[in-house]
């Protein structure tokens, strides 16, 4: 019995540091994408600051869309798109980007006219990849009332999502974490608009 315990405690090793190696992996890509939402918020806020000091050294790309869409009216889609610039590496004289990076998209898609807005963060890595997606918005199919929706989703470096979290806010404004089996359609168009996108700002800028 004594020589069988070595074997196993060898065999629960074998299956532990794999999982925990894992884990560390996905905690270090969420920290990841919480650095870089800070950095897109950072971003946006000087976009801001400069535009309303009037300073020109505002960089970033506005698509609006405008739909009338039968029995919702007039309705407006904008996307903002917040990025970095560029530059050779130890070239402290180059004046010209060689290429653009996003760092963050943020949508806001006003669904019918005078309604609640939807909007939406798409958060890239500095790879350009998918890394972190956040959006809210109502939801009148819910509850008695309608609630509001708050969904976020983490990607790995292949766009694979290693975490999903849903929430919902009831007419109190009690905010509950929920399964994702009523959001499904949402969650999975994430990564797929993430490369449409991202193929609209590189038919602009690159």
């Amino acid at each position: 019995m004594k020589r069988q315990i070595p074997i196993v405690l060898a065999l629960l090793l074998g299956f532990a540091l794999p999982m925990m190696a894992q884990n560390n992996k996905v905690e270090a890509r969420i920290q990841l994408a919480r650095d870089q939402y800070a950095k897109g918020l950072a971003n946006i806020a000087s976009v801001k600051q400069y535009m309303e000091e009037g300073v020109p050294n505002v960089n970033y790309l506005s698509v609006v869309r405008h739909q009338n869409w039968a029995g919702s009216g007039q309705c407006a889609d904008k996307m903002d798109f917040y990025y970095e610039e560029v530059y050779e590496p130890d070239d402290e004289y180059q004046e010209t980007p060689i290429a653009y990076r996003p760092v963050m998209i943020r949508r806001n898609n006003e669904m019918y006219e005078g309604g609640p807005a939807l909007l939406e963060e798409y958060v890239f890595d500095d790879e350009g990849r998918p890394l972190f997606w956040f959006t809210s918005y109502f939801d009148w199919s819910i509850g008695h009332g309608g609630s509001r929706v708050e969904l976020r989703q983490y990607y790995d470096e292949k766009g694979e999502v290693i975490r999903t979290i849903c929430k919902t806010t009831d007419e109190s404004g009690e905010t509950k974490v929920c399964g994702k089996e009523n959001f499904e359609d949402n969650l999975n168009r994430a990564i797929d608009d993430f490369n449409r996108f991202k193929s609209v700002f590189d038919a602009i800028y690159n």
